[in-house]
């Protein structure tokens, strides 16, 4: 099943520690037996995952390149297909209810012919090979095999170096969008070479952009009435399926349509063609199309996947497409898909072991956290889920600062306030108070709540008055990109307001509520809670 030079290797590195020494981030690169180049992160800095992943080629660089950026403030089924994105191998260390029979039989018996104990926790060496869109798997490939000792022999000389030299001598940093170059291993007449390698550039993510080439379908589908709007996304199923038990098993797409009004969802078309031929998904929309004798006057959609699949095919069908933020009967369906399979969220004693470990760790290891782990505990504190005292500790061990401490601005800059006119259209506008000590997501929610909206969109503040202007813009929490310009870290004393500034506020980046905002005037006095004190005209309607 493995050869005895992977397990080898394998007790080798774990005995090194190396994931003490480096941050997942922190790349080496290595010349592999077949003339590849592979990439290699060391998993387990804060104790959650050990492992070493080699990311083979561009390919598996880009596939790093996303897990690196993370998953950012997305559905539960999203972040579900990104931890499917992984191009690479892996030799990870696991306890022996993460392995099969057939593995932890071949790891006893190694163990038992080299005299090795396999005892404690994540005792048994796993290797496995991830693929985009499959089930991890058994790495079984002697290629894949030959690459992974390649890499576990790198590793065991960069253990053996950063001891002797630290890491900075050796120029092992912790890689972002910026990173040029890596350190790279190569080996020659037995003894590890280094120099280094310059990364190639980050490809942009690519989808099928099938073409609808059945003229006498699309000739049928144009004689259907049309029928209102129709939301529409395409998914990864989050429920595998496997044709052949010695292959590992596919993740398929489907295709999802549900009128805007939710009151019919149709059978979602499911693909395990999807990756290499696309065409099938559309065939099998139209098929459904052609079922109910109709088509969608409009399409509402919100990702680039979803819209090149479709643009063909609803250009020929004479369905007309619009991009939307949110689609909620999508998201209805998906949630009740997603509590009919049993999907669920990460255990509470998962998130409290990753915490345990967190507060466990000392200063020094704390200052070398890697930008994108920092980030993560950042999301986590701004959630507001842990009690205050947890949160303080968390916030103050990283030196992040909560949305709570946030509120406590300096006294003075509660002593002022501001009277901002907001107008949605001519003739209905709210003058607001609010104090120079709130921040722009209060003044968000004031808006919301005079103008009786329901706050279920995404929203930004554009203070240069210039609409998706990024001068000075100010976006809802959780927009990944736009994190630095939280509206919820901005108070209305960093702004600069004064009587007369104008700027926009823009709800919803589907239907674009755009509302007028105006400084009337600056107040020295203290405004407790944002209050309207002056209204004129009736509110639209959201909806």
């Amino acid at each position: 099943m493995f050869s005895d030079k992977l397990f080898e290797l394998a007790f080798i590195y774990k005995k090194t520690k190396l994931w003490k020494m480096l941050w997942d981030s922190e790349i080496f690169a290595v010349s592999l037996p077949d003339g590849e180049i592979g990439y290699c992160s060391i998993m387990g800095a804060i104790g959650e995952h050990c492992a070493l992943g080699l990311y083979v080629g561009e390919k598996g660089l880009n596939s790093f390149r996303i897990v690196l950026s993370g998953p950012g403030m997305v559905s539960e089924l999203n972040y579900h297909e990104f931890l499917l994105s992984q191009d690479c191998l892996q030799c990870a260390f696991e306890n022996r209810d993460g392995l099969t029979e057939e593995e932890v039989e071949a790891a006893r018996d190694y163990a038992r012919r080299n005299r090795i104990a396999l005892r404690g926790r994540n005792a048994f060496p796993h290797f496995v090979k991830f693929r985009p869109s499959y089930m991890p798997w058994f790495l079984r490939d002697e290629q894949d095999q030959r690459r992974l000792c390649a890499a576990l022999e790198a590793a065991i000389e960069v253990a053996a170096q950063v001891e002797q030299k630290g890491k900075a001598a050796l120029g092992l940093e912790q890689m972002n969008e910026d990173t040029a170059s890596v350190p790279l291993l190569e080996k020659r007449n037995g003894t590890f070479v280094w120099s280094r390698i310059d990364l190639p550039p980050a490809a942009p993510v690519q989808y099928p952009q099938p073409q609808f080439i059945n003229d006498i379908t699309a000739a049928k589908l144009l004689q259907l009435k049309k029928n209102g709007m129709w939301e529409c996304q395409v998914l990864r199923f989050p429920e595998p399926m496997q044709e052949d038990p010695a292959c590992a098993p596919y993740f398929p797409v489907i295709l999802m349509l549900v009128s805007g009004s939710m009151d019919e969802i149709l059978p979602p078309q499911v693909s395990q063609k999807y990756d290499e031929e696309p065409e099938d998904l559309l065939e099998k929309f139209a098929d459904l199309l052609l079922e109910r004798q109709f088509r969608p006057a409009l399409l509402s959609i919100r990702d680039e996947r979803t819209h090149v699949l479709l643009k063909d095919f609803c250009a020929r069908a004479g369905i007309r497409i619009r991009m939307c933020e949110d689609l909620p009967a999508i998201d209805e369906a998906v949630e009740s898909l997603m509590s009919h399979l049993g999907v669920n969220d990460p255990t509470p004693d998962s998130v409290a072991e990753i915490l345990d470990m967190l507060l466990s760790l000392d200063d020094a290891e704390l200052s070398n956290l890697p930008d994108e782990i920092r980030q993560q505990f950042a999301s986590i504190l701004e959630q507001e889920n842990l009690p205050d005292e947890l949160t303080d500790e968390l916030a103050g061990k990283l030196h992040l600062q909560t949305r709570r401490e946030r509120r406590l601005w300096p006294e003075e800059w509660r002593q002022q306030s501001y009277v901002i006119s907001v107008s949605c259209r001519k003739g209905c506008y709210r003058h607001i108070q609010i104090s120079g000590g709130n921040t722009l997501e209060d003044l968000h929610n004031a808006i919301q709540d005079a103008f009786a909206f329901d706050n279920d969109h995404a929203y930004a503040f554009f203070m240069d008055n210039c609409q998706w202007s990024k001068r000075d813009a100010y976006y809802a929490p959780g927009i990944g990109q736009f994190d630095e310009r939280s509206a919820g870290d901005f108070c209305l004393n960093q702004l600069d307001l004064e009587a007369g500034k104008q700027f926009k506020y823009l709800f919803d980046f589907g239907d674009e509520w755009v509302f007028q905002c105006r400084v009337l005037r600056v107040l020295e006095e203290q405004t407790e809670q944002p209050a309207v004190v002056r209204v004129q005209g009736e509110p639209p309607e959201q909806y």
